[in-house]
């Protein structure tokens, strides 16, 4: 790239030289600010959203999330709950204080993954995905399902990514539906085999 690309000229000064300004951090590729930013604690980022739109818009992207989960050793947030209608609340591990978090209304947290907390909606049962700091979260479409109504046994969300995995059924007969957020659909139900040499009727396949 060339140099008069990445800098603009100033007016004409002593001796008709020319000076250059000094390139910020405007001039760096969205892709780095992003890397940038992901390592940032997170209490110092939500403070420099202030900054511009564009750094205010970054904490939606599904580019900064995935930065963010290849952070290493990043210092865990605990999050608070409670029967009651209080609000919910984050403990920062590392900056040892609490910061306030949007949840969903009328849902409860069944798993999280990567600063990503799935929600299901109590009175329907539907998944969503939000990010407790933004408040942004997406709807997951409606799951497969098997003959008949199935049980609920276990929820996961894992990976970047994420996926969620839900296991239903009634032992023996058990299988798994995988939503993948990249391809924004779900996968199954895959039926679950049990291990051969498994003799106990309760044991998990």
């Amino acid at each position: 790239m060339e140099l008069s690309a990445q800098m603009s000229m100033a007016p004409p000064t002593n001796g008709g030289k020319r000076r250059c300004s000094r390139p910020g951090l405007g001039d760096i590729h969205e892709d780095m600010l992003e890397r940038v930013l992901a390592r940032l604690p997170p209490a110092s980022f939500f403070r420099l959203r202030a900054v511009c739109r564009e750094w205010r818009a970054v904490a939606a992207s599904p580019t900064f999330l995935d930065a963010c989960a290849r952070v290493p050793s990043r210092h865990p947030w605990f999050l608070m709950l409670s029967e009651r209608p209080h609000p919910v609340v984050a403990f920062d591990a590392a900056g040892r204080s609490w910061n306030a978090c949007r949840a969903p209304t009328g849902s409860m947290p069944v798993a999280a993954s990567g600063g990503l907390v799935l929600y299901s909606v109590l009175a329907t049962g539907a998944l969503c995905v939000s990010n407790p700091l933004t408040g942004a979260s997406r709807a997951l479409p409606t799951p497969p399902q098997g003959p008949g109504v199935p049980q609920l046994h276990a929820i996961a969300m894992y990976g970047s990514p994420y996926r969620v995995a839900l296991f239903t059924g009634e032992l023996p007969d058990l299988s798994m539906a995988v939503f993948d957020s990249s391809e924004d659909s779900w996968e199954g139900p895959m039926p679950l085999a049990r291990r051969s040499g498994t003799s106990s009727p309760d044991a998990p396949p």
